[in-house]
């Protein structure tokens, strides 16, 4: 957990854009993957992708692509 913290809300902060980036909160922007597992216990988990957002948008559902990038504009 303190490497996820790390790679997302400290970086954030330390770019001065903690009131944009690095946590899920209404108004931020945010990328997220969704997994089944606990990648904070197991690595390999990381590659039971289940759910990908991009802006907002899903592009990956139950491990299935549902959209592609061009399609969202």
């Amino acid at each position: 957990m303190e490497a996820l913290k790390a790679a997302t809300l400290i970086n954030a902060n330390l770019l001065d854009m903690g009131d944009k980036l690095g946590s899920l909160e209404a108004g931020k922007l945010a990328d997220v993957i969704v997994v089944d597992g606990r990648p904070d216990e197991n690595l390999d988990d990381l590659r039971k992708i289940d759910v990908v957002m991009k802006d907002g948008h899903v592009l990956i559902q139950s491990g299935l692509l549902v959209t592609t990038r061009h399609d969202q504009q």
